[in-house]
């Protein structure tokens, strides 16, 4: 009785589990991410050249209850891809980020959970000059094909413990708000 017993635990806890899969994606170029911000007299857009990115992998996944749980799903973006419209706000953005000693941000996701048909929620990890901060924001799917997602949240350069340039003696700064908005399309 007492093997009945052991054998009928590990069958319902084997089954219990949902196994994992892998998946093979690819960015398409279509993609865009714009990071925004504004200082006390400006406002800046820098924009990433999507064609650095790494274009493709695998990705592993977990059907839950409520959503998706991700592995391995992380994207590098080198920070020499923003354009902010002139060289010296580049140099500022770069200098901010700490290029020299981190190059690149790592978006990892985490979750995802589909609300409805053109909405989900998403958990992100964000890495930015070595520091590391969850995030969850809504996402917007397209339905008609739903490999195309567009989102955007709002994060504080302090999270990050970046301190933002100061300009002609710090007459001109950088607010602490700064806005990512990105348009992420997939093939899958």
């Amino acid at each position: 009785m007492k093997y009945l017993y052991l054998l009928l635990l590990f069958g319902f806890s084997t089954l219990a589990q949902v196994p994992e899969e892998k998946r093979h994606i690819e960015i398409l170029n279509t993609s865009s991410l714009k990071i925004k911000g504004k200082t006390n007299v400006n406002v800046f857009e820098c924009d990433f050249n999507s064609r650095l990115l790494n274009r493709s992998g695998f990705i592993s996944l977990r059907n839950i209850e409520n959503g998706i749980r991700f592995q391995d799903a992380v994207l590098q973006i080198p920070n020499s891809g923003f354009d902010c419209g002139n060289k010296g706000i580049n140099k500022d953005f770069q200098t901010l980020l700490k290029s020299e000693n981190h190059p690149q941000i790592e978006i990892k996701l985490l979750y995802k959970e589909q609300v409805n048909d053109r909405l989900a929620m998403v958990k992100v990890q964000l890495s930015i000059a070595g520091k590391s901060k969850i995030y969850q924001f809504p996402l917007e799917v397209d339905p008609s094909c739903q490999k195309k997602y567009s989102g955007k949240w709002q994060l504080r350069i302090s999270d990050f413990d970046l301190e933002a340039p100061k300009k002609l003696f710090g007459m001109i700064v950088i607010k602490e708000e700064i806005e990512i908005d990105f348009h992420l399309h997939v093939k899958a």
